[in-house]
Protein backbone atom coordinates (compact mmCIF):
# COMPACT_ATOMS: atom_id res chain seq x y z
CA UNK A 1 0.00 0.00 0.00
CA UNK A 2 2.91 2.24 1.33
CA UNK A 3 4.84 2.23 -2.58
CA UNK A 4 0.76 2.81 -4.45
CA UNK A 5 0.66 5.72 -2.53
CA UNK A 6 4.37 6.57 -3.47
CA UNK A 7 3.84 5.96 -7.17
CA UNK A 8 0.69 8.37 -7.07
CA UNK A 9 2.77 11.21 -5.31
CA UNK A 10 0.86 10.41 -2.46
CA UNK A 11 3.97 11.18 0.26
CA UNK A 12 2.45 11.92 3.36
CA UNK A 13 0.13 8.47 3.21
CA UNK A 14 3.16 6.84 1.76
CA UNK A 15 5.02 7.97 4.73
CA UNK A 16 2.82 6.46 7.31
CA UNK A 17 2.61 3.29 5.88
CA UNK A 18 5.50 2.39 5.47
CA UNK A 19 6.44 3.75 8.58
CA UNK A 20 4.20 1.40 10.26
CA UNK A 21 5.48 -1.29 8.04
CA UNK A 22 8.86 -0.44 9.57
CA UNK A 23 7.31 -1.14 13.13
CA UNK A 24 5.82 -3.89 12.52
CA UNK A 25 8.76 -5.68 11.16
CA UNK A 26 10.71 -4.50 13.55
CA UNK A 27 8.68 -5.73 16.03
CA UNK A 28 8.39 -9.37 14.85
CA UNK A 29 12.05 -9.55 14.24
CA UNK A 30 12.01 -9.69 10.60
CA UNK A 31 15.35 -7.87 9.16
CA UNK A 32 15.51 -7.77 6.23
CA UNK A 33 11.63 -6.48 5.49
CA UNK A 34 12.87 -3.66 8.02
CA UNK A 35 15.54 -2.89 5.76
CA UNK A 36 13.36 -3.02 3.03
CA UNK A 37 11.00 -0.65 4.86
CA UNK A 38 14.01 1.84 5.18
CA UNK A 39 15.20 1.73 1.53
CA UNK A 40 11.59 2.63 0.39
CA UNK A 41 11.22 5.07 2.92
CA UNK A 42 14.58 7.00 1.35
CA UNK A 43 13.19 6.53 -2.11
CA UNK A 44 10.34 8.13 -0.80
CA UNK A 45 12.23 10.73 0.83
CA UNK A 46 13.97 11.27 -2.11
CA UNK A 47 11.36 11.81 -4.59
CA UNK A 48 9.64 14.24 -1.92
CA UNK A 49 13.07 15.90 -1.70
CA UNK A 50 14.28 15.41 1.64
CA UNK A 51 17.85 14.28 0.63
CA UNK A 52 19.18 14.38 4.35
CA UNK A 53 16.38 12.20 5.16
CA UNK A 54 16.84 9.76 2.12
CA UNK A 55 20.81 9.51 3.02
CA UNK A 56 20.40 8.97 6.80
CA UNK A 57 17.57 6.12 5.60
CA UNK A 58 19.52 4.75 3.20
CA UNK A 59 22.43 4.11 5.29
CA UNK A 60 20.42 2.66 7.87
CA UNK A 61 19.24 0.19 5.37
CA UNK A 62 22.78 -0.86 3.89
CA UNK A 63 24.08 -1.08 7.39
CA UNK A 64 21.50 -3.99 8.20
CA UNK A 65 21.46 -5.50 4.81
CA UNK A 66 25.63 -5.54 5.13
CA UNK A 67 24.95 -7.44 8.18
CA UNK A 68 22.43 -9.70 6.98
CA UNK A 69 25.16 -10.03 3.66
CA UNK A 70 22.24 -9.79 0.91
CA UNK A 71 24.27 -8.97 -1.51
CA UNK A 72 21.43 -7.78 -4.35
CA UNK A 73 19.83 -5.78 -1.93
CA UNK A 74 23.19 -3.95 -0.82
CA UNK A 75 23.72 -3.20 -4.29
CA UNK A 76 20.54 -1.67 -4.39
CA UNK A 77 21.47 0.85 -1.51
CA UNK A 78 24.65 1.68 -2.36
CA UNK A 79 23.73 2.94 -5.71
CA UNK A 80 20.74 4.70 -4.19
CA UNK A 81 22.83 5.87 -0.96
CA UNK A 82 25.20 7.44 -4.27
CA UNK A 83 22.57 8.91 -6.34
CA UNK A 84 20.87 11.15 -3.00
CA UNK A 85 24.35 12.36 -2.25
CA UNK A 86 25.53 13.38 -5.71
CA UNK A 87 21.94 15.18 -6.05
CA UNK A 88 22.69 17.19 -2.84
CA UNK A 89 26.12 17.82 -4.44
CA UNK A 90 28.64 15.57 -2.17
CA UNK A 91 30.21 14.34 -4.93
CA UNK A 92 33.20 12.63 -3.00
CA UNK A 93 30.48 10.73 -0.92
CA UNK A 94 28.54 9.68 -3.99
CA UNK A 95 31.64 7.97 -5.88
CA UNK A 96 32.67 5.28 -3.61
CA UNK A 97 28.83 4.47 -3.01
CA UNK A 98 28.27 4.02 -6.71
CA UNK A 99 31.55 2.22 -7.34
CA UNK A 100 30.73 -0.28 -5.50
CA UNK A 101 27.15 -0.82 -6.29
CA UNK A 102 28.31 -0.93 -10.27
CA UNK A 103 30.87 -3.71 -9.27
CA UNK A 104 27.69 -5.42 -6.84
CA UNK A 105 25.10 -5.38 -9.21
CA UNK A 106 27.35 -6.24 -12.79
CA UNK A 107 28.81 -9.81 -10.81
CA UNK A 108 24.95 -10.24 -10.05
CA UNK A 109 23.79 -9.67 -13.54
CA UNK A 110 21.60 -6.86 -12.88
CA UNK A 111 21.15 -5.06 -16.28
CA UNK A 112 18.50 -2.64 -14.66
CA UNK A 113 20.32 -1.91 -11.60
CA UNK A 114 23.66 -1.50 -13.55
CA UNK A 115 21.81 0.42 -16.00
CA UNK A 116 20.86 3.23 -13.33
CA UNK A 117 24.43 3.17 -11.25
CA UNK A 118 25.57 3.85 -15.14
CA UNK A 119 23.41 6.82 -15.35
CA UNK A 120 24.47 8.32 -12.09
CA UNK A 121 28.08 7.89 -12.60
CA UNK A 122 27.58 9.90 -15.66
CA UNK A 123 26.14 12.36 -13.90
CA UNK A 124 28.96 12.30 -11.30
CA UNK A 125 31.26 13.05 -14.69
CA UNK A 126 29.38 15.42 -15.92
CA UNK A 127 29.48 17.30 -12.50
CA UNK A 128 33.04 16.66 -12.14
CA UNK A 129 33.88 17.98 -16.03
CA UNK A 130 34.21 14.76 -17.73
CA UNK A 131 31.29 15.05 -20.64
CA UNK A 132 33.08 12.14 -22.77
CA UNK A 133 33.68 9.84 -20.22
CA UNK A 134 29.73 10.46 -19.19
CA UNK A 135 28.72 9.49 -22.96
CA UNK A 136 30.21 6.68 -22.82
CA UNK A 137 29.00 5.56 -19.88
CA UNK A 138 25.81 6.71 -21.39
CA UNK A 139 25.71 4.65 -24.47
CA UNK A 140 26.56 1.82 -22.52
CA UNK A 141 23.85 2.14 -20.22
CA UNK A 142 21.21 2.60 -23.31
CA UNK A 143 22.48 -0.01 -24.70
CA UNK A 144 21.44 -2.12 -21.39
CA UNK A 145 18.16 0.02 -21.57
CA UNK A 146 16.88 -1.06 -24.81
CA UNK A 147 18.21 -4.62 -24.53
CA UNK A 148 15.54 -4.70 -21.40
CA UNK A 149 12.81 -2.99 -23.26
CA UNK A 150 11.91 -1.16 -20.11
CA UNK A 151 11.92 2.71 -20.26
CA UNK A 152 14.02 4.82 -17.83
CA UNK A 153 11.65 6.06 -14.77
CA UNK A 154 10.67 9.97 -15.53
CA UNK A 155 12.30 11.17 -12.77
CA UNK A 156 15.57 9.49 -13.94
CA UNK A 157 14.25 9.95 -17.41
CA UNK A 158 14.61 13.31 -16.75
CA UNK A 159 18.05 13.37 -15.67
CA UNK A 160 19.38 11.35 -18.04
CA UNK A 161 18.28 14.52 -20.49
CA UNK A 162 20.05 16.68 -18.62
CA UNK A 163 23.36 14.65 -19.52
CA UNK A 164 22.78 14.64 -22.53
CA UNK A 165 22.44 18.18 -22.81
CA UNK A 166 25.28 19.47 -20.98
CA UNK A 167 27.76 16.66 -23.07
CA UNK A 168 26.85 18.31 -25.94
CA UNK A 169 27.10 21.72 -24.94
CA UNK A 170 30.41 21.00 -23.65
CA UNK A 171 31.82 18.42 -26.74
CA UNK A 172 29.48 19.66 -29.85
CA UNK A 173 27.04 16.95 -31.39
CA UNK A 174 29.52 14.98 -33.28
CA UNK A 175 31.81 14.54 -30.29
CA UNK A 176 29.28 13.80 -28.34
CA UNK A 177 27.11 11.01 -30.27
CA UNK A 178 30.76 9.39 -31.37
CA UNK A 179 31.34 8.86 -27.73
CA UNK A 180 28.22 7.65 -27.15
CA UNK A 181 29.00 4.66 -29.95
CA UNK A 182 31.98 4.20 -28.38
CA UNK A 183 30.27 3.56 -24.95
CA UNK A 184 27.49 1.40 -26.70
CA UNK A 185 30.52 -0.95 -28.09
CA UNK A 186 32.83 -0.97 -25.13
CA UNK A 187 33.32 -4.62 -23.57
CA UNK A 188 32.58 -4.73 -19.99
CA UNK A 189 36.13 -4.04 -18.45
CA UNK A 190 36.48 -0.91 -20.31
CA UNK A 191 33.38 0.20 -19.21
CA UNK A 192 34.23 -0.87 -15.64
CA UNK A 193 37.66 1.43 -15.91
CA UNK A 194 35.73 4.41 -17.39
CA UNK A 195 33.11 4.17 -13.99
CA UNK A 196 36.29 3.99 -11.64
CA UNK A 197 37.17 7.38 -13.04
CA UNK A 198 34.35 9.34 -13.30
Amino acid sequence: MGLAEHYRSNWYRATTLLEESLELYREIGDDRCAALQLGNLGDLAASSGDLDRAVSLARQSLAIFERLRLPHWIAWQLVNLGTFELSRGEKDAARPALQRGLEIVHDLQEPWFTAGALDSLARLAIADGKPACAMRLTGYADALVESLGVPRQPSDESEYRRVLREAIEALGDDAASKAMEVGRAMPWVDVLNEAMKA
